[in-house]
């Protein structure tokens, strides 16, 4: 069997799907290792895999970005984008190469795969020929000659006049955005020792052989030119939100009332939407079941605060998921039949929530502080049997279609096949 590195950035959001792939392929008897901050050490051991930690690169808690970069600008902005992508995620690169080129000339690696944000993966194929797979987390950013660029806030559109809006759109964010973030990325490069890259934005992120996608069709707009290698895989962390017993809370939720999950992500501190969504809900016969921190929780009669919310459990039962627009939580929603109601937070979460208005599986309300009132209309708007229920079934047959964690692991293994382990470990570097 192979030895398989596995490779993601240190966000909490990050490892489900990671750690997905990472069981899949220990179950079929490969040696994983799983390289990502120590705060996931243990998501790392729980997948079966050997945790390989950050040295080189700077190390990150995901909940106090500031005390490791500390000149990092913070907010939704472009800006800030940028400057996330200047000094973490493309920043971090030279170090991530230092790390995993211990890791392979020390204990040869058959292939990586990597997560799309930690470029280690990809800078190691250039450095030492390994194969190489990359994993999007988010609605694919690959340029596309068809429809709108990814993350502007404008809405596919069918016809001659959209065409042409859209192809005026993609040229300029080729010029803009696309070549300032192939500078960032090609800053990373020089101090990695690597030549620069002509592609534009974050193509040259996405594996060439292999680019495993989290998603399903009706959420990504057509791409009738979509490259052989691109796999829309579902949802990858299915089976990793989990707990080894039902908790109490759930076992007394009443099940002819209906279960509205509101959840916020994993970093939301603000706790707006849980405060909108508790006041929209209070005197609703909905059981509300908020995730987060429950200090950030006003208290209800008919509101459940645990902390942490097992979704392989909470969501078969669920009737409604308000969320900010996290996908991993979206994908869990829609990978079981439940319709959105998304209140975008920042970075991809516009766009997600687009996503979701576009495929008829939920309502965006376009804003990440609705009123009380709005975002009750919206729920409602999605109980019973409505278009968005019956929307998201579409989708979670999709979902089901795609076959998640064990899909990707068969790509990784016929990718593994197509080039034997003892050529992937004695590949000269370029």
């Amino acid at each position: 069997m192979a030895h398989i590195l596995v490779t993601t950035t240190p966000f909490g959001g990050h490892q489900p799907p990671l750690v997905g792939i990472a069981s899949a392929l220990v179950r079929r008897g490969h040696r994983v290792t799983y390289s990502t901050g120590a705060k996931y050490r243990d998501a790392a051991t729980r997948a079966g895999a050997t945790w390989w930690p950050w040295r080189d690169a700077q190390d990150f808690d995901d909940t106090d970005l500031a005390a490791s970069f500390p000149t990092m600008r913070t907010g939704d902005g472009p800006r800030a984008m940028f400057d996330s992508f200047a000094q973490l995620f493309f920043g971090t690169g030279p170090g991530q190469l230092a790390d995993l080129c211990r890791l392979h000339d020390d204990d040869p690696v058959d292939l990586v795969v990597g997560e799309l944000t930690c470029v280690g993966a990809p800078f190691l194929h250039e450095a030492r020929g390994v194969p190489w797979a990359s994993v999007s987390l988010s609605p694919i950013a690959l340029s596309n000659a068809h429809g709108p660029p990814v993350g502007l806030p404008v809405r596919v559109g069918r016809g001659a006049l959209f065409a042409v809006r859209d192809a005026v759109l993609r040229r300029l964010t080729t010029a803009t955005l696309g070549a300032h973030m192939r500078t960032l990325l090609n800053d990373a490069r020089a101090g990695a020792g690597l030549p620069p890259t002509r592609e534009s934005g974050i193509d040259s992120l996405f594996s060439p052989v292999l680019a495993l996608c989290q998603g399903m069709p009706s959420l990504e707009y057509p791409r009738p030119d979509a490259p052989a290698q691109l796999h829309l895989v579902g949802d990858l962390a299915a089976g990793t939100r989990v707990t080894a017993e039902s908790p109490d809370w759930l076992a007394r939720l009443d099940p002819h009332r209906p279960i509205v999950h509101v959840t916020a992500g994993t970093l939301e501190r603000s706790g707006d939407l849980v405060t909108s969504a508790v006041e929209a809900l209070a005197d609703t016969p909905a059981q509300v079941v908020v995730g987060g921190d429950p200090a950030l929780v006003p208290a209800a009669d008919n509101v459940v605060a645990p902390g942490w919310v097992p979704h392989d459990l909470l969501l078969p039962r669920s009737s409604v998921v308000v969320t900010n627009g996290g996908y991993g939580g979206v994908l869990a929603a829609l990978a079981r039949g439940v319709p959105l109601v998304v209140a975008p937070g920042g970075q991809d979460k516009p766009e997600v929530a687009r996503r979701v208005a576009w495929s008829g599986a939920g309502i965006d309300l376009r804003t990440r502080r609705p009123s009380p009132a709005r975002l009750r209309a919206a729920v409602e708007a999605c109980l019973g049997d409505s278009t968005s229920r019956r929307a998201a079934r579409v989708l979670a047959d999709e979902a089901a279609a795609a076959g998640g964690a064990s899909r990707a692991a068969d790509l990784v293994e016929r990718l593994l096949a197509d080039r034997p382990p003892a050529e992937a470990a004695s590949a000269p570097a370029p």
